[in-house]
């Protein structure tokens, strides 16, 4: 199936026969298409920072908000994954390699 609109605007996608909605995230400041609805960590992490591993002892918060409803928080390492919402803000920190 390809994509398609619904009512929204956000576009609806076929994925192994179930149906997905895609939202815009900004991660970092780079506006970025995702297509699933919660996202671990790690995930985020690699969102952030493509095919980087995460360093040993690296446990910095990650930072998220919804600035048009006020929402604000953070997720730490081991957390249940975040919901993700249209619009949403999410922080990593780099991890400052020599």
């Amino acid at each position: 199936m390809n994509a398609q609109e619904n009512n929204t605007g956000d576009a609806v996608v076929a994925e192994d026969g179930k149906v997905k909605k895609e939202i815009f995230i900004v991660v970092n400041g780079s506006r970025k298409r995702v297509q699933k609805s919660h996202y671990t960590y790690e995930e985020l992490f690699d969102l952030a920072f493509p095919g980087e591993a995460i360093p040993e002892g690296y446990d910095e918060p990650i930072t998220y908000s919804l600035p048009h409803q006020h929402v604000e928080g953070h997720l730490l390492r081991g957390q249940h994954p975040l919901e993700l919402h249209e619009g949403e803000v999410i922080n990593v920190i780099p991890t400052h390699k020599s």
